[in-house]
C-alpha cells in the first residue's frame, strides 16, 4: 500500500492512479481460455485455474514503474468478488503491490465493460484519479478512452499501442 496523506474532515485527497486489468493483462490466461470459449463457458473453472497462471512480465514491470513514479496502483477486474481471496493470493505470489482491488459484485452478469463503468465511478469516489489504464479488452479500452483515460493496449502481455505523451513505460 502506498502512503496517502490524511484529509481534513470532509475533504477528499485525490491520488493519481494507474489501472491494471487482471485476466489477459497482468495474468497470462492463455492456457485456460478454453474454459470460457464457445457456448459452455465455465467461469468458475477459469478463475479457479487462474491461480496457477504466470504473470505477463512486461505488465508487472509497468506496475513497478508506475508505483515508482508516485502513482497508486488500482487493479480492476470483472472477476466476481467471490474470487477476491484467490486474486489477492495470485498478486501476492508474484509480489504485485496494489492500493485497491475493484471486482464485480457476486451474481452480476452484465458485460464486463458495463461493470467496469460502474467501477470507474467507485474509483473516483474513493479519491483516485486514473491517468492511464493497461487493458486487453477492446470494449473496456473504449470505455477508458471515453472517460479521458490514456490507455496502453496489451496483447499477450506485450504493449502494442499507447495513448498520450507517455511511452509504454513512462508515467
Amino acid at each position: 500500500m502506498s502512503y496517502r496523506p490524511a484529509a481534513q474532515a470532509g475533504e477528499l485527497v485525490v491520488t493519481d492512479a494507474v489501472i491494471f486489468d487482471m485476466d489477459g493483462t497482468l495474468c497470462d490466461v492463455s492456457s485456460i481460455e478454453h474454459f470460457v470459449e464457445g457456448e459452455n463457458r465455465n467461469f468458475d473453472a477459469f478463475h479457479g485455474a487462474a491461480i496457477d497462471c504466470p504473470p505477463h512480465l512486461h505488465v508487472v514491470e509497468a506496475v513497478t514503474q508506475a508505483r515508482e513514479a508516485g502513482n497508486a496502483i488500482v487493479i480492476v477486474t470483472a472477476r466476481s468478488a467471490k474470487w477476491r481471496d484467490y486474486t489477492i493470493m495470485w498478486l501476492d505470489k508474484y509480489d504485485i503491490g496494489f492500493d485497491h482491488l475493484y471486482m464485480r459484485i457476486e451474481a452480476d452478469f452484465r458485460p464486463d465493460y458495463v461493470v467496469k463503468a460502474d467501477i470507474l465511478k467507485a474509483i473516483k469516489k474513493d479519491g483516485f484519479e486514473p491517468t492511464r489504464a493497461w487493458d486487453d479488452n477492446p470494449k473496456v479500452i473504449a470505455l477508458w478512452r471515453e472517460n479521458g483515460i490514456d490507455v496502453t493496449e496489451v496483447r499477450a502481455g506485450v504493449p502494442i499501442r499507447t495513448d498520450g505523451e507517455a511511452g509504454f513505460n513512462d508515467f
